[in-house]
């Protein structure tokens, strides 16, 4: 994406901040080549089996999507470790060809309104560090709340607006010229953006929670940041991706037990603080229909 041009502009009432002119989808799209995809296969597999012990305790079966499922392994975790049945979407050609070929799951490539679900399908609609990548965040949003059913949940959680743009804004200070947006991320949420976006898609907010206070603190400058953070932000050629399969960047991962997974599971689930924080690296919203 080449972002020479492109500013970061602020809504002053909401707080909400995108990078103006929007990219093509052509553009965005680049970010999303096998590369991309290289998700630990171990790390998500566990996830999506502690995820799996939690959709049991809400009900003994029910229909998940993951919106930007890459390569389907919380998927398929989820899958292996309870009776739900999974669905996903992504803008990754190679990672849905993944999913399909080689998981056998059922995976729709491009956006949730041009994936075609039935009204009303899903019982939990996973957006997880999706919603910062739309070029149309409030469609993304109507298109979940059309195929959720009465009663259902969405679990959305972004970054931090506030905290994502910062490093953004420090590099253009550090080294003068327009940076990337760190792994293709077009808006910056602030905690009343997100609830006013979700009431404009007919959406009610159940629950909001902040996360990683430390890694927020580091990444807004607060706290020393690690070395090397401004490295995602280095403007660079992507049209020139690798012309190699998906398969072979694949990370397996180091594999733990069971009980491991469900422990992070809990203890991210247990640190999470009520409300919006300034220092939280990520917002997690739970929305419903209004």
């Amino acid at each position: 994406m080449n972002q020479d041009q492109r500013k970061l502009m602020e809504c002053e009432g909401c707080g909400l901040t995108l990078l103006w002119p929007l990219p093509t989808p052509a553009e965005l799209g680049a970010y999303y080549g096998p590369i991309y995809f290289g998700f630990g296969k171990a790390s998500q597999e566990g996830k999506g089996y502690a995820m799996a012990r939690r959709l049991a305790k809400m009900a003994s079966s029910g229909n998940f999507l993951d919106v930007g499922c890459a390569t389907g392994f919380l998927l398929d975790g989820i899958r292996k470790n309870c009776d739900w049945k999974v669905y996903g979407v992504d803008y990754g050609a190679s990672a849905v060809r993944y999913c399909k070929e080689v998981l056998g799951l059922d995976a729709r490539l491009g956006t949730l309104a041009a994936a075609k679900f039935k009204p009303a399908s899903f019982d939990v609609i996973h957006l997880n560090n999706v919603i910062e990548h739309e070029l149309d965040p409030l469609a993304l949003l109507k298109a979940s709340a059309k195929v959720l059913k009465p009663g259902g949940q969405i679990w959305l959680a972004t970054p931090n607006g506030a905290v994502d743009r910062a490093r953004y804004r420090d590099y253009l200070k550090g080294w003068g010229v327009r940076a990337e947006s760190q792994d293709g991320h077009v808006f910056f949420f602030s905690g009343p953006s997100l609830e006013r976006l979700a009431a404009k898609a007919g959406l009610s907010v159940a629950g909001r929670w902040s996360s990683g206070m430390i890694r927020g603190a580091r990444a807004s400058g607060l706290l020393p940041r690690r070395m090397g953070w401004y490295r995602g932000f280095a403007p660079r050629d992507r049209s020139q991706q690798p012309k190699r399969p998906i398969e072979e960047f694949i990370n397996e991962g180091k594999r733990y037990p069971k009980a491991y997974y469900v422990y992070k599971d809990l203890r991210d689930h247990a640190t999470r603080l009520p409300g919006y924080w300034k220092a939280g690296f990520d917002f997690h919203l739970l929305l419903t229909k209004v």
